[in-house]
């Protein structure tokens, strides 16, 4: 049989020329489609929820594992990625207009007021932080993905990672925090509560710190700990400068 997509000689369950399944020759159906749904999100072995569940319980491995070239079993970083974020818009859209709900999803107890940016900001940056968190997950996204990866680059240096490797890695735990928070937020809203803001911030520094101190191990037990907190103290720092900018931008 003829590969469809380069026409090599197709021996096997794979071309082995271009690499494309044999099954991809037939017809689009949609046993097809379950079945690539199946293999490649819902499988307990590889795909999307092998890699959620692998980042959950062990993520400094799992992204060594596939920065290392084991990678067979695992979603690549920007496909889980997307797909977390896919999952979270579809969470922000249920909530906010299928309930007819115009609610912020977290709940802030204070004035809305960073005590850190400079007086004259201070309310505008605040209101504009619960405002990106709350609507705009896309654009909290990018500038994740570019602030996560600067900093860890330059604390980290030891570890001999090249930028890109950052980029992948960050991927991988940005994306994880972000699904237990959105996971506990359709328990609270299914359970008729609301999620405070302080708890958020726990399960980001929570889950960063541990994802950091165990992938990061070039570095002693003290250092691992230590270089882990400075590098969430200047990303918490970034992230709100970064949202006082956009105040004054945008006010």
């Amino acid at each position: 049989m003829k590969c469809q997509n380069c026409g090599n000689e197709v021996l096997g369950n794979f071309c082995s020329s271009c690499g494309q399944r044999i099954v991809a020759n037939h017809r689009l159906s949609w046993a097809y489609l379950g079945k690539d749904f199946s293999e490649n999100i819902l499988n307990f072995e590889r795909g999307f929820i092998f890699t959620a569940y692998a980042l959950f319980v062990r993520p400094g491995s799992t992204v060594r594992a596939y920065i290392d070239g084991r990678r067979i079993s695992y979603s690549s970083p920007a496909k889980y990625y997307v797909i977390v974020t896919i999952l979270i818009s579809i969470i922000n859209y249920i909530i906010h207009y299928q309930t007819n709900a115009s609610i912020d999803l977290f709940v802030v107890n204070d004035t809305q007021k960073i005590m850190i940016i400079p007086e004259p900001y201070r309310v505008q940056a605040g209101i504009w932080n619960i405002k990106i968190i709350n609507h705009y997950p896309v654009v909290a996204g990018l500038i994740r993905a570019i602030l996560y990866p600067a900093v860890t680059y330059f604390v980290f240096r030891r570890e001999r990672l090249n930028f890109v490797e950052h980029i992948s890695a960050m991927f991988y735990f940005q994306a994880t925090w972000l699904l237990i928070l959105y996971l506990s937020l359709v328990i609270a809203v299914i359970f008729g509560f609301r999620i405070h803001i302080e708890f958020a911030y726990f399960v980001i520094w929570g889950y960063l710190l541990w994802a950091f101190y165990s992938f990061f191990v070039s570095y002693s037990v003290v250092q691992r700990i230590i270089r882990s907190l400075v590098t969430i103290l200047i990303i918490s720092l970034g992230w709100l400068y970064v949202v006082m900018g956009l105040s004054i931008i945008f006010g």
